[in-house]
């Protein structure tokens, strides 16, 4: 059995479960891990649709994970 994984996205809740040591990831490191894995074909397409539901991320960070899912 693997460790489980907290899925969080909120900044106050990532320091709070960092604080407890638990492994934890967010959204984009969820499109990542499913871009690597041939899941998804296009993390950019997924991005766009997140954004129309109010979804903020940085442009920094949004061309950094695009970057590593081989899309920039």
């Amino acid at each position: 059995m693997t460790d489980p994984i907290i899925i969080l996205d909120d900044l106050k809740a990532r320091n709070l479960a960092e604080s407890y040591q638990l492994k934890l990831t967010g959204t984009l490191g969820i499109l990542l891990k499913a871009k690597q894995k041939g899941i998804i074909p296009s993390i950019a397409e997924i991005l766009l649709l997140l954004e129309g539901h109010q979804f903020r991320i940085s442009d920094s960070l949004k061309e950094n994970v695009l970057r590593l899912g081989g899309e920039l």
